[in-house]
């Protein structure tokens, strides 16, 4: 009764706490954001390095990295819980080093290269059923585009299109599937899953413009209006950008109503989270290099110009004092300083050394612990609290890991 998730199922095999490893566990948070910070700069060099310079790359990825932390729809759940954390914020990462390889056609001549990219491929496929429409979805419209553009169609390509659709078939017909919609709310109703995919959108799409320094994206591609180089890149019209942005967000949203008819988690507006960045991202690029070449061409008046000349220099004015204004709101990264400098996230720490401690040395059929007393936005799971029921699912797996009968709180 395997499920589709292979690549994730076998990587959870390998986590320190199955070797009792709990410092190493830790540090997986760590490499997992390291690793998400290279990724998106290497993606954004990958795409934008003909037009433009290396620091302006830099500014960008530290402007979508900073977005993408701000409003993370659930740090805990994102990074710090190793079961959601492998099965989504992995598969990202994965995803953005696999186009910045893919996009780099002097990397691609290397044999071991191109094998990177196929286990790559086979590792996104495997780790999540969203992850797996999404690389569909890219990999599609590049080998249509090549298909109609160029009439030819690239072999690496061409493989890593093949392997992606026999694995897409491996995942979709997994028998353990079955197992998993039985216990779903309503799976499978196109109806509710249409609606439900379209009201989400507006829903979450509205409450990220609002509550998201978005318009940081929008500075930054003011102030290369200036650049010379925009025609160096492909041509995207707005609307196709727009139309595309949005139709990635209902196929990952439609994928996750269809497989459970339940409200999406934490981790799974997660990953959304991040595809609804790039979107905008890709709209704003569109927006500016459309307008930008039709101001070459000389067919924007002057009083447009004047216009968007005094919204740069209103923007550059009022950038700091904005910016100082959104880290003040409810955020993470206002939260993450909170959880350290109170102590809140030290003191927890502590309660759960201590609690590991009792728990190696009690021999009683039922381990009685205490309820935790400091518990740190960015690193407390609180469904996964334990409880006073020892039959609680994650008492069942607190007392499994450490071989104890049962836990319970008092």
């Amino acid at each position: 009764n395997w499920n589709g998730r292979f690549f994730n199922t076998a990587l959870l095999t390998l986590i320190p706490l199955v070797f009792y490893s709990l410092w190493s566990y830790k540090l997986i948070p760590v490499i997992l954001i390291v690793f998400f910070i290279l990724a998106v700069f290497l993606f954004i060099r990958s795409l934008f390095k003909t037009i433009l310079s290396s620091k302006q790359q830099l500014v960008l990825s530290t402007i979508i990295i900073f977005l993408y932390l701000y409003k993370l729809p659930s740090v805990v759940e994102g990074i710090y819980w190793l079961a959601s954390s492998s099965l989504y914020l992995l598969p990202i990462i994965l995803t953005l080093f696999f186009f910045a390889i893919l996009f780099d056609k002097k990397i691609q001549r290397h044999k071991l290269v191109k094998i990177l990219l196929c286990l790559f491929s086979l590792a996104i496929v495997g780790s999540n059923e969203i992850s797996m429409v999404m690389l569909d979805f890219f990999l599609f419209s590049l080998f249509c585009r090549a298909l109609l553009k160029e009439k030819k169609i690239p072999k690496l390509l061409g493989v890593l299109v093949l392997i992606v659709l026999v694995s897409s078939v491996v995942v979709y017909f997994a028998p353990g599937n079955t197992i998993r919609s039985s216990v779903s709310l309503d799976p499978h109703n196109l109806l509710l899953s249409m609606v439900s995919t379209i009201f989400f959108i507006r829903k979450m799409s509205w409450e990220w413009i609002q509550t998201t320094p978005l318009w940081l994206l929008v500075a930054f591609f003011f102030s290369l209006l200036s650049v010379q180089r925009f025609g160096n890149f492909p041509k995207i019209h707005p609307i196709l950008a727009v139309f595309s942005s949005f139709f990635l967000l209902f196929l990952e949203f439609f994928v996750y109503f269809w497989s459970t008819g339940a409200l999406p988690t934490g981790r799974i507006l997660n990953f959304i989270y991040l595809s609804f960045l790039f979107g905008f991202f890709l709209s704003c690029f569109a927006f500016f290099q459309y307008f930008y070449l039709h101001w070459e061409k000389g067919s924007v008046t002057e009083t447009t110009k004047q216009f968007f000349g005094f919204l740069k220099h209103f923007l550059n004015l009022i950038f700091l004092p904005l910016l100082l204004f959104y880290l003040v709101l409810g955020n993470n990264l206002k939260d993450a300083f909170l959880d350290l400098s109170q102590g809140t996230a030290a003191r927890y720490n502590q309660e759960m050394k201590e609690r590991y401690v009792k728990l190696a040395s009690c021999n009683d059929d039922i381990c009685v612990l205490e309820e935790v007393k400091n518990r740190p936005k960015t690193l407390f799971l609180p469904f996964s609290n334990l409880s006073s029921d020892p039959k609680f699912w994650t008492n069942i797996c607190f007392a499994s890991c450490f071989g104890k009968k049962a836990v319970k709180i008092d």
